[in-house]
């Protein structure tokens, strides 16, 4: 897949309207084929076989277009890192391009599950996929490549995913400079989101007499395994920073204890000359204290969560509601 995007940026075209065209290359094919074997009269278009025929092409697309975001991002990350120019852009490419041999292992794990839905869980008519020879092989290849595809996919996320989680714990940020950790957040959650699009346009718009428990299945795992690489790295840092806060937080109070200790010495004395230092001593402690409890260490902002739920969840929440409202013919 990194040779196909290196190869694609020395094109002189815009890299969205080559995948645009191989997407419309797919569509085209398939609906031709339906239009010869008659599944559907000529001049109808299906927009289930647009998005089965395409859904591997948007994938390419957005693999792409998170790729050359992952490099860019990196320049804004740079700083944080103390390394010279050379180990930096080993980390950029590392960052960036995964391991050829393990992203083919994907690809063909995604086949290889592709070839056992099929035989498993063959599609149904009403799906009018497989209605003739010819379109058996159009099929049959717009399934193996999107496998293909999404197999690589998966692996890239969780190599870039793996890969920033590593660079984090190389950088100089801390607790009380969490800049660092914000950089790569957007770009993280625009990886999530777009998965996530990708995988519930499928979902839904497929005909819903044709899904089946295996598309289910295959639609909650591509959807947990994209959220498991978004939090697995994150984990890591969560627990460093969690460490350096609890020892600030120790430190803290063991000054604010020094003070009590002073003051219950000044108390009993009966000398007060201190109290005044004593006590904004305390005060700053306090909120520094404070300032320690509010800190987040999770490396994104405190605006992340909400919005991952809200892309995640609540397009499932419509569809339940939209497909119980069709069962009750509401």
């Amino acid at each position: 897949m990194d040779r196909l995007y290196d190869w694609v940026e020395q094109t002189p075209f815009p890299s969205w309207s080559l995948y645009a065209g191989l997407g419309l290359l797919f569509f085209t094919a398939e609906t031709l084929v339906k239009w010869w074997d008659g599944s559907y009269p000529v001049g109808t278009l299906n927009l289930f076989h647009f998005i089965n025929s395409s859904n591997f092409a948007i994938g390419l697309g957005l693999v792409h277009y998170l790729r050359k975001s992952a490099r860019a991002t990196f320049i804004h990350f740079r700083p944080f890192l103390p390394l010279d120019d050379q180990d930096s852009a080993i980390e950029c490419y590392k960052l960036t391009t995964a391991r050829n041999h393990w992203a083919l292992l994907a690809s063909l794990l995604g086949i290889l599950w592709a070839l056992l839905q099929h035989q498993t869980a063959p599609a149904k008519e009403t799906s009018l996929m497989f209605t003739s020879p010819p379109a058996s092989v159009v099929d049959m290849t717009i399934l193996l490549v999107f496998w293909w595809t999404l197999g690589g996919l998966i692996y890239w996320l969780i190599h870039y995913l793996r890969a920033r989680g590593e660079m984090h714990r190389k950088s100089n940020a801390d607790l009380m400079r969490p800049q660092a950790l914000y950089v790569f957040s957007r770009l993280n959650l625009r990886i999530v989101i777009g998965v996530t699009f990708i995988n519930y346009a499928w979902l839904y718009f497929s005909p819903q007499q044709s899904l089946q428990y295996s598309d289910y299945l295959t639609c909650l795992v591509v959807e947990l395994v994209v959220l498991a690489a978004f939090v697995w790295p994150s984990w890591g840092i969560h627990s460093l920073l969690l460490k350096e806060k609890r020892r600030l937080q120790d430190e803290v109070y063991s000054r604010i204890e020094r003070l009590v200790t002073q003051l219950y010495v000044e108390t009993d004395m009966g000398s007060y000359q201190q109290m005044d230092n004593i006590f904004k001593g305390l005060v700053a402690l306090q909120a520094e204290n404070a300032l320690l409890e509010r800190s987040s260490t999770w490396p994104w902002p405190v605006e992340t969560p909400r919005l991952l739920a809200t892309a995640i969840f609540v397009p499932i929440l419509l569809w339940i509601t939209q497909r119980l409202l069709e069962r009750f013919g509401i």
